[in-house]
């Protein structure tokens, strides 16, 4: 998904186009062909046709739709990730879920349906 960073550890920002830092607060859609951090408060739709990570801090009142995803944020909306869903022990999501493939930590709240279809999300 992201490049790990080879001193330091955390993910790299090389590969990163956008990142909606923890001041942030964006209503509306935001769309991009990169990959996104997210870390602030987005309300509306948020859509890329790579990666998008949801940080810790992060409040998201949106559908969200990615190729690949990494959620430690709330997350109220629904999900549509095209292959892989990771969702981390911090991560609070409130919606429907669609994706290929999903890894769930424990401690992770998750309130919504799950349909996994290889190929067809």
């Amino acid at each position: 998904m992201f490049k790990k960073a080879t001193t330091g550890g955390g993910t790299s920002t090389d590969d990163v186009e956008s990142i909606i830092g923890p001041s942030v607060k964006i209503e509306g859609d935001f769309k991009s062909e990169g990959n996104i951090i997210a870390a602030g408060i987005i309300a509306g739709k948020l859509e890329t046709t790579r990666s998008i990570r949801i940080e810790e801090q992060a409040k998201i009142t949106a559908d969200i739709y990615a190729h690949d995803a990494t959620i430690a944020g709330e997350v109220r909306g629904n999900l549509h990730i095209l292959d892989r869903l990771e969702i981390l022990a911090t991560a609070k999501i409130n919606g429907n879920i669609k994706t290929s493939a999903i890894a769930i930590q424990q401690g992770a709240s998750i309130n919504g349906n799950l349909l996994m279809s290889p190929g067809d999300t």
